[in-house]
């Protein structure tokens, strides 16, 4: 269903995550359409008694009855009249995949995430150059093709031109998939980033495992933080799983952590007179901005490259902090 198919139509939100439902009523209600939200699938059914809504966003896990029999029972119940139906979820899997496609949700003009693209066979990758280039494809036992309308993102740790270059990764696809490339850098370089994954992995592995964990202890989260995860969030995901499984209180605590976490220590963190060329030359002395520098970073590493928190902490801002980096800030 495309904006200008509900742009005059009322749009029911599904989401018991009081912080997600907000936001997403908030940003439905400033893109110009009606809007309400519920925090349950059986709260929705007594609102469409009075309206019916041209499109439901809903998520997948919720109290009592889930998104999929949510959406199922719609179907059921009225066919011919059914609104669009958009399922949201952090705990997508293969099996629930399926079991959407049957209860009738499409992902016609959505987003599909080719993950690791570099590890695709070349006979697949010729199968997957012809949907990109022609826009049409045939399902798996049908003879008919039909016109596919799909944004395609495409994610790789490996170098795609050294794979073309190997032969490993077809010339053609690789100009094709090239359109807009993106560079994430890895998790060390984004301390910002891991205490919120680990919060957002927390949410999700304390549901699978109908576990009652609130938080992480703060020496916890401060090994978490400090580590470099040279296996980047993949590393982090399984830190978080392991922990969530080994725990039987309220939080995650430095007992839960994997041994090479929990001994961990950032480098020179034992040494911090180095940052004002103390330690090994005593005769050597630095210029203050030289001192200024090395205890910005000294303090970025005890915080995990949180480069907010380390402003915080230096009573500067963050402009002030990249200027004195010897960079610049364009995020304000």
């Amino acid at each position: 269903m495309t904006q200008d198919e509900v742009e005059s139509g009322f749009i029911l939100i599904v989401e018991d995550d009081e912080a997600l439902g907000s936001l997403l009523l908030e940003e439905v209600r400033d893109s110009g359409f009606e809007a309400e939200w519920v925090a349950a699938a059986e709260q929705a059914e007594k609102l469409m008694e009075r309206r019916w809504p041209d499109l439901v966003v809903c998520d997948l896990r919720l109290p009592g009855m889930d998104g999929l029999s949510f959406m199922a029972k719609l179907r059921e119940k009225a066919a011919d009249s059914s609104p669009g139906f958009l399922v949201i979820t952090a705990f997508g899997t293969i099996p629930k995949a399926v079991e959407a496609l049957k209860a009738g949700a499409e992902a016609q003009e959505g987003t599909i995430l080719l993950d690791e693209i570099s590890e695709m066979p070349l006979s697949l990758q010729a199968k997957l150059l012809r949907v990109l280039q022609d826009g049409k494809l045939r399902r798996l036992g049908d003879n008919k093709e039909f016109q596919a309308d799909v944004r395609v993102l495409a994610a790789t740790h490996r170098d795609l031109e050294e794979e073309v270059r190997l032969g490993h990764f077809r010339e053609d696809l690789f100009y094709r998939l090239e359109t807009f490339t993106l560079q994430v850098p890895p998790l060390r370089e984004r301390g910002e980033d891991i205490e919120l994954l680990a919060a957002r992995f927390l949410r999700e592995f304390t549901l699978t495992f109908e576990k009652r964990i609130k938080g992480f202890s703060s020496e916890a989260l401060t090994r978490i933080c400090e580590y470099p995860f040279p296996g980047n969030v993949r590393e982090l995901k399984n830190v978080v799983e392991r922990a969530v499984t080994f725990a039987s209180g309220g939080l995650i605590r430095i007992e839960h952590l994997p041994v090479r976490i929990r001994n961990f220590r950032p480098e020179n963190d034992s040494c911090p007179s180095d940052i004002y060329g103390t330690s090994e030359r005593k005769e050597k002395l630095l210029p203050l901005a030289e001192i200024e520098r090395r205890y910005i970073n000294h303090v970025l590493k005890r915080v995990g490259g949180n480069k907010r928190k380390a402003a915080g902490i230096l009573g500067i801002g963050r402009r002030t902090l990249y200027r004195r980096l010897g960079g610049e800030d364009d995020s304000e």
